[in-house]
């Protein structure tokens, strides 16, 4: 799904209506509203993406299962201490200590 861009109609008042219109991130900016053909600009943005993303998505994902699978490692700090200890994957060490 492309991202979501704001335009905003060029008025005389600065007032100009704002619309929202899908473009691929490659796409030149529009320079007339699509129905009107009034001048428009681009509202300097970030992107809007919709992307399918869930709690349970990110999980499965982030799952030790998943990151042995796609040759990942992961770290977690032990609470006492600096210490990291591996949780998944079978390369590099086993520990690693912040403090040293």
């Amino acid at each position: 799904m492309p991202p979501i861009y704001a335009y905003r109609v060029i008025e005389e008042d600065g007032e100009g209506e704002i619309f929202e219109i899908e473009q691929s991130l490659g796409s030149t900016p529009i320079s007339e509203h699509p129905l009107t053909g009034k001048s428009v600009v681009r509202i300097l943005d970030s992107p809007s993406l919709s992307l399918k993303h869930s709690e349970e998505k990110e999980r499965r994902m982030l799952s030790a299962d998943n990151l042995n699978k796609s040759g990942f490692s992961r770290y977690e700090r032990d609470p006492g201490s600096g210490v990291y200890h591996q949780t998944a994957g079978k390369e590099g060490p086993k520990e690693i200590n912040r403090e040293d």
